[in-house]
């Protein structure tokens, strides 16, 4: 289905949400449908790039303690669920003949709204700003650990050039081992905390293009920064 190949488990690794819970906001918001098709042939839900940001914003909204009823208020504030909107004239020309002919004529991808275009670069900012948050944490922790086995390094060294010249064979060789494996350590460490500042680097640089892309067209190339990002989130 062109423009619609997403499952909705892409869908709920993306958003943290779980399938029980995506179905039952289709329950109370039915303008939700311009985000999925269902295939006749298989008998299942297709997603295109747009639910990926919608329901990134919606489980921000529940993270901050709101209902369903209370995020569907909060949809409907930003246009989602306004008939009158252009997303509701959408949806009344996809069931037109007319409005079936331009499309046959124009990209196969659904049309994005100006209301849908801010909720997505709204969510991708919420969802960009909570992952570089905890990215920090993480960094933190990894700062810490590094300078506490720094420390221990440092002791040990001490602790070697205050040896006697008696000591014996079996001391020298497990103080040796054991400087070796707190450097190891060390060196792994720098090494996961490089990979997440480059993760965070990457992140916002895919952020940055897709807010510099035009409102209009330009659908798959926003669909590779929206996988990449949810890639990102995945591996972080």
């Amino acid at each position: 289905m062109n423009g619609f190949e997403h499952n909705i488990q892409d869908i709920a690794q993306a958003s943290g949400l779980s399938r029980k819970y995506i179905d039952r906001c289709y329950e109370i918001m039915p303008f939700l449908e311009d985000y999925r098709r269902k295939s006749p042939e298989r008998n299942k839900y297709f997603y295109n790039s747009g639910a990926f940001g919608i329901f990134q914003h919606i489980a921000s909204l529940k993270q901050e303690g709101c209902d369903r009823h209370a995020i569907k208020r909060s949809l409907e504030k930003d246009g989602l669920g306004n008939e009158e909107s252009d997303l509701g004239k959408v949806r009344e020309e996809e069931g037109s003949p007319q409005g079936n002919e331009e499309r046959d004529h124009t990209e196969s991808e659904p049309p994005v709204t100006t209301d849908t275009t801010s909720a997505l670069i709204q969510a991708l900012k919420e969802s960009n700003r909570q992952a570089l948050a905890a990215l920090n944490k993480t960094l933190a922790r990894q700062d810490e650990s590094i300078r506490e086995k720094e420390n221990q390094i440092q002791d040990l060294k001490k602790r070697l050039l205050a040896l006697p010249d008696g000591r014996t064979p079996e001391q020298l060789k497990a103080d040796l081992e054991a400087k070796e494996e707190q450097e190891r350590e060390l060196a792994m460490l720098k090494a996961v905390d490089d990979q997440r500042e480059k993760q965070a680097a990457r992140r916002r640089q895919l952020l940055d293009e897709y807010e510099q892309l035009p409102r209009w067209g330009k659908g798959k190339r926003k669909r590779e920064i929206l996988t990449q990002l949810s890639a990102l989130d995945a591996a972080t």
